[in-house]
């Protein structure tokens, strides 16, 4: 699953990363960790001003992410419309301003 930075700069593929809320000197920040390389490396996808925004944040992706899973299964099983599964797959989750 793809989405698009809170600043519009990046756009990520989200599939098999590790989202976090860190608090931060702006905020309270999402985070993607890239948990299979081990490099250690985060990137900041936005800034909220509460830690309870930064989870309803997460709340929303969360059902995209599983919708998105279940769709590739589908798909792969036979089960899905390819063109459906084509329009699944690249819709992009614009991180809120606020």
């Amino acid at each position: 699953m793809w989405v698009r930075s809170q600043d519009k700069k990046d756009l990520i593929d989200i599939t098999g990363k590790h989202l976090t809320v860190w608090e931060n000197r702006d905020g309270v920040g999402i985070y993607v960790d890239s948990m299979t390389t081990g490099d250690d490396i985060s990137i900041g996808i936005g800034t909220y001003e509460t830690k309870e925004r930064a989870i309803g944040v997460l709340d929303e992706i969360q059902p995209r992410i599983a919708t998105w899973e279940n769709s590739k299964m589908m798909a792969q099983a036979g089960l899905m419309n390819m063109e459906d599964y084509m329009d699944m797959i690249s819709s992009v989750y614009q991180m809120p301003e606020k």
